[in-house]
């Protein structure tokens, strides 16, 4: 059972349980108003790191190498407060691999990520429903997602390939394949009377709310504590920002355990200014 301890670390506790065969090294502190705790888990042979929300529930469990919490291997997991699970994804020796994925809060799949050593393979999203909509295809030898050649699907109806958008490396304006008019006629007529709000649901949403923290953190007053400039090159290619060592991006990426934010490239200029109006709007 966790404790409200105002200091920093304490030292560590030893506990043997027989019945678990568990040996739990602990360290609490406490972190605003969520609580954390590290301990050795022989089942794994790993080091584990918890988070909890202020109301007791687990947040975030990880698996690590090192007792400093540092190389992440095994299971990155986030849970929504109620239990259920949001975001996977496995590292092996500090570096994402496999398979991982986001749900959003109704238990449907949002996200899937398919990584190679560290990687981005491809990207498939769905819509609240769980039908599929998008998939991003990276198609370069190259670790980081900005700097590679995509191929994008669309899938607006949950079912039919509508038109692909193939971006040589480092450009932004893709080549268009279409598959069917008629229906990316009627696509473009809906994507162009998007809201701010209705971007915000289909592109942020499966990672963010506004007014509490989930897999990422709240946005409620995100444009009071981050300039328009340096909002819009985050949403841009976050992943960037981080290789650059801008010091706000780096310092957030950190705080949020290493947990990476899909970047959004394609957004048009139009789309952008709505959605900073949403979110100044919170």
């Amino acid at each position: 059972m966790l404790q409200n301890i105002r200091m920093k670390k304490i030292l560590a506790v030893c506990l043997l349980f027989g019945l678990s065969g568990l040996i739990y090294s602990f360290s609490y502190q406490e972190q605003d108003e969520y609580k954390q705790r590290n301990y050795f888990d022989v089942k794994c042979n790993c080091y584990v790191h918890e988070v909890y929300f202020p109301s007791g529930k687990l947040f975030i469990s990880e698996q690590f190498s090192d007792s400093a919490i540092q190389n992440k291997n095994g299971k990155s997991i986030y849970f929504y407060e109620t239990g259920d699970t949001a975001d996977v994804t496995i590292f092996v020796d500090g570096k994402m691999d496999g398979y991982s994925f986001h749900k959003s809060s109704n238990g449907t799949i949002g996200v899937e990520r398919f990584y190679s050593i560290d990687r981005l393979d491809s990207l498939k999203y769905y819509d609240e429903e769980g039908k599929l909509t998008v998939v991003t295809i990276y198609l370069n030898e190259k670790k980081e997602e900005y700097d590679v050649s995509r191929l994008v699907k669309y899938y607006p109806n949950g079912n039919d390939l509508v038109f692909t958008e193939y971006y040589e490396r480092n450009k932004n304006k893709p080549k268009i394949t279409i598959i069917d008019s008629l229906l990316y006629m009627r696509l473009l007529d809906s994507l162009a009377n998007r809201s701010g709000k209705e971007l915000f649901v289909a592109n942020c949403s499966s990672c963010h709310t506004p007014y509490k923290d989930a897999t990422g953190p709240k946005l409620v007053g995100v444009t009071k504590r981050r300039s328009d400039k340096w909002i819009r090159s985050w949403v841009r290619n976050s992943a960037k920002m981080i290789a650059n060592g801008d010091k706000q991006a780096v310092a957030l990426y950190s705080e949020w355990h290493k947990t990476a934010m899909t970047s959004f490239p394609d957004l048009s200029k139009e789309d952008m200014n709505k959605l900073m109006e949403y979110l100044a709007s919170l």
